[in-house]
């Protein structure tokens, strides 16, 4: 335990950086992974998100929290979204806080000869956030302070004090500023057939790290020092096969793939989902991550709840989202499995297309849009998510 704690130290203050926190659930944090998915979704939505992981009866786990506010604007020729994340880690209570916004383009690929409604969108991204990191160093414990026969305290119940003497004034990094840019190809293929396909592939570098110059401080430091932000390359891959629709109800299948590095920590993480009628969605996931200089992996296998549907004959749904990780390791010894929860409101009017155009429903709750996995809007030629509907009239 001790080790871990001083290990949290270490880490913030030598060469090695701290990683980004990481979720499981993909669906309400798309622009979480890549800023090329923000508002990829058709709708105006609101999201929350609060993920519990490493907690143990001697530790308090560590939390992440995370508020996302998008809107699709069909009206205009780009999508944007505003966040929030926070994340409390250790004994010491490292505390990461950032918020900021992103936007994506979206690039029409089409071909001669094409069914109207099949195609693609090369959307690209980016995001810029502000953020601070603090922690309390009283609540560390170090190896100084601890006695080889008495532990925390010498021969008379005292405790040992340690000599780390914190820098004057450190415990809160300085404020940085970073971001992240992505690109994704999404599509859908025999939008009208009885087996239609969407799909999305998307890659995304985070801290690129050429936000601002090498002399402007863009560290998150708790000790002064002046080590960058690690960079993270994220890919990932998603689709939703038809397999059976009809006026009242589909099925369809959504295989998904994410592959994290940041840091010399590698992660990959790969499933499969079953879909009905874009009310629930089961799915399970295998997981694997490898940090550097480690003879083994860790991996787990997690399992993820999704309903929703829209509310009565509203414009509005609400999709609530669980996942549960099953640890196959050794670490299932030591810490409780994490578990993440997702809600996202989704609303199919668009505020800021009403203030520019004075129709705010435009493009999403059309019915010659319908198809059974994506929205193909004829107007500006772009493509969304289908959350709206749960069969096509073909």
């Amino acid at each position: 335990m001790y080790a871990r704690l001083l290990s949290v130290v270490l880490l913030l203050g030598s060469g090695l950086m701290a990683q980004d926190a990481y979720l499981h659930h993909f669906y309400g944090n798309e622009s979480f992974f890549n800023p090329a998915f923000t508002g990829q979704s058709g709708a105006l939505r609101v999201g929350v998100n609060h993920r519990a992981q490493w907690g143990a009866a001697t530790a308090p786990a560590y939390v992440s929290q995370k508020v996302v506010f998008e809107e699709s604007l069909p009206c205009l020729f780009f999508d944007y979204g505003l966040f929030a994340r926070r994340d409390e880690e250790g004994a010491g209570k490292l505390v990461t806080s950032e918020a900021g916004g992103s936007v994506a383009f979206a690039l029409p690929i089409r071909w001669k000869g094409q069914d109207r409604y099949d195609g693609m969108d090369l959307r690209m991204g980016g995001s810029l956030s502000v953020g601070q990191r603090r922690i309390d160093f009283s609540a560390l414990t170090f190896l100084d302070q601890i006695d080889p026969f008495f532990g925390l305290v010498d021969a008379n119940d005292v405790p040992n004090p340690t000599g780390f003497v914190p820098p004057a004034g450190m415990g809160d990094s300085p404020a940085y500023t970073t971001g992240a840019i992505g690109f994704s190809l999404k599509g859908g293929l025999r939008a009208r057939s009885a087996h239609p396909i969407n799909f999305d592939v998307g890659a995304a570098v985070h801290n690129p790290g050429f936000f601002t110059g090498p002399d402007s401080r863009q560290t998150a430091s708790l000790l002064g020092l002046d080590n960058a932000l690690g960079r993270r390359i994220v890919l990932t891959g998603r689709a939703d096969y038809v397999l059976r629709f009809n006026r009242y109800y589909s099925w369809s299948v959504r295989p998904s793939t994410v592959y994290q590095s940041q840091d010399g920590l590698s992660y990959f993480e790969g499933g499969v989902a079953v879909n009905r009628s874009q009310v629930l969605t089961l799915g399970a996931y295998y997981h694997t991550a490898r940090p550097a200089g480690v003879g083994r992996n860790v991996s787990w296998t997690s399992l993820r709840l999704e309903i929703g549907d829209r509310i009565g004959k509203t414009q509005t749904r609400f999709d609530l989202g669980v996942s549960y990780a099953l640890q196959n390791g050794f670490l299932k010894n030591y810490v409780r499995p994490p578990l993440e929860i997702s809600a996202v409101f989704s609303f199919g009017k668009s505020v800021t297309c009403g203030l520019v155009t004075g129709d705010s429903s435009k493009g999403w709750m059309s019915k010659e849009n319908k198809t059974a996995c994506a929205n193909f809007l004829k107007g500006t030629r772009r493509i969304y998510d289908n959350i709206w509907y749960k069969y096509t009239p073909w």
